[in-house]
């Protein structure tokens, strides 16, 4: 059940970045062209009769403009809750419509996260259309290298982070298969649309470089992270065409890449514990059980279970910083405790920190060799970075130690489907599917390495 505040933001909201999008210099016509992408042409022809093929047809522009304004009114009336600091409660993906003639963006929450539902299109020094075309940036908005893009969101906005990424791709259920959630419906080369679920509408603007070459438009697109791998790269996601997964890497500064914004963060008001207990089952709220260990760590500050599983409560409510502390502690504690190890790899995995969630992997399974999803989680932080031969090796372990464990397949013919080897991966989509024939994620991409095939 939703609040009036949330229900009214479902229908639709306003969510404009006061940023003005790029426009050619000394063009009369950039004015008209904010009603919308879809109104461009229209607008220039209003603004230049000359453009129009006849007063008959310059009258039709006229009332199709004043349709147009009409909408936008009426949506202005309907859309009274603006994408701002109320929406910081998690709630179903809902875009939230630009029709602001003030040139904005469209928005969409996803989670606790608000995005900018389309690339950015500030003209910063330094950024660029693809090829140089102006029809590109209206398209697929413009590109960037890391330090104009560090500078270029709007007030309010900002370059989202690799762990912001991480959080995004963690709603839509991982990183495998969330370019297939988040890629738009159109304008992928080949199969490579996507189902556009969340509202993300991600589109394929290729990448350039600082010599002035672009390439790959239609097929890949690569966005900015504001996090640094060093004084030199930084780190990117990308999306292809023919993948379902979203990856991550990381480039030289000077690339040309995307950008999506991400909303700042409203300060957060201290929100009341949840006390309610379901008497049917007698279970416990996340904020009950929180408060137990507190109250079992008060009493017993060496209390390393206690820790271990706060540390616990908080990663499933998504407080991977709390939690790495209190995994942290249970550790300081108990240094053979092989499951906080497990756990704490666990919440830097989901954090996108991919080295020290293989360090911890690692010791897990020195304490505890037998641990087959130890070597699952370690080798799917493998296959993250891009190291599939030692993916792999993980995920022979894991169902050398777990035969029936179909996820081990999956992920393993995720694996040799990105070394290229379409028919071990092949055989592990059938064997995932044999274990669990409902796996809907083996299907698609059994689907999917098929059509590539043909």
């Amino acid at each position: 059940m939703y609040s009036d505040t949330t229900t009214t933001s479902l229908a639709c909201s306003l969510c404009v970045a006061y940023r003005t999008k790029a426009k050619p210099a000394a063009s009369v016509a950039a004015n008209t062209k904010n009603l919308h992408h879809s109104g461009a042409k229209l607008a220039k022809k209003l603004s230049f009769p000359s453009f129009g093929k006849g007063e008959q047809e310059q009258e039709q522009g006229k009332e199709e403009l004043e349709k147009m304004k009409k909408a936008i009114i009426l949506l202005a009336m309907l859309c009274v809750v603006a994408c701002d600091d109320r929406q910081a409660k998690e709630s179903p993906a809902q875009v939230n419509i630009f029709t602001d003639p003030s040139d904005g963006y469209k928005c969409v929450q996803i989670g606790k996260q608000i995005w900018m539902a389309e690339n950015l299109n500030y003209a910063a020094n330094g950024s660029k259309c693809y090829d140089n075309n102006y029809d590109n940036c209206e398209k697929y908005g413009r590109l960037y290298n890391w330090n104009d893009a560090m500078e270029a969101c709007p007030k309010g906005w900002h370059l989202p982070s690799v762990e912001e990424w991480e959080t995004l791709l963690n709603f839509t259920n991982g990183y495998r298969f969330a370019g297939k959630k988040l890629k738009a419906k159109n304008g992928w080369g080949n199969i490579g649309n996507g189902t556009d679920e969340f509202g993300f509408s991600a589109l394929p603007g290729g990448n350039g470089s600082s010599d002035g070459s672009f390439y790959d438009v239609g097929h890949y697109g690569t966005w900015w992270s504001a996090t640094e791998y060093n004084a030199s790269n930084a780190y990117y996601r990308l999306m292809y065409y023919d993948y379902n997964n979203v990856r991550r890497g990381n480039s030289n500064k000077s690339s040309l890449f995307s950008v999506r914004c991400l909303k700042d963060k409203a300060k957060e008001s201290p929100a009341p514990a949840n006390t309610f207990t379901d008497t049917r089952d007698g279970k416990k709220t996340a904020a009950e059980l929180i408060s137990s260990y507190n109250e079992a760590i008060r009493l017993n500050p060496n209390n390393a279970e206690a820790y271990f599983r706060r540390g616990f409560e908080y990663s499933k409510e998504g407080d991977y910083d709390k939690a790495i502390s209190d995994y942290n502690e249970a550790i300081r504690l108990n240094p053979n405790f092989a499951e906080a190890y497990y756990n704490r790899g666990s919440a830097y995995d989901r954090k996108g920190d991919y080295d020290r969630a293989i360090s911890n992997y690692n010791e897990a399974i020195r304490l505890n060799p037998n641990n087959a999803y130890a070597y699952l989680w370690r080798g799917n932080a493998y296959e993250a970075k891009g190291d599939y031969d030692r993916a792999i090796s993980d995920y022979n372990e894991a169902i050398r130690l777990n035969p029936n464990n179909a996820y081990a397949y999956l992920w393993r013919g995720n694996a040799y489907e990105a070394k290229g080897d379409y028919n071990k991966a092949i055989a592990d989509y059938e064997s995932a599917l044999r274990i669990d024939h409902n796996n809907s994620y083996a299907r698609e991409a059994l689907e999917n390495i098929k059509r590539r095939k043909q």
